[in-house]
């Protein structure tokens, strides 16, 4: 597996497990799908743009503050 595909790997495993909180398993599936279709080649600070967006599909903008904190923990 070259280092990308890893590094990439690595970061579904961290965003499945930042999201798991807070989506049920299907939108967690649906939210790493995106993260790869759009957010996986784009630079970091691109996390908030990812969880306005899933906030958005999934209607749980109340818990924007805390998908950014989880994120963030777990991409660490």
């Amino acid at each position: 597996m070259s280092n990308v595909n890893t590094i990439n790997h690595d970061r579904s495993i961290a965003i499945k497990a930042a999201l798991n909180a807070f989506l049920d398993p299907q939108q967690t599936a649906q939210a790493v799908a995106l993260w790869h279709e759009k957010y996986a080649t784009q630079a970091t600070f691109s996390v908030q743009y990812f969880v306005r967006e899933c906030c958005a599909l999934f209607g749980v903008e109340s818990l924007r503050n805390q998908l950014v904190q989880s994120l963030v923990l777990e991409l660490n």
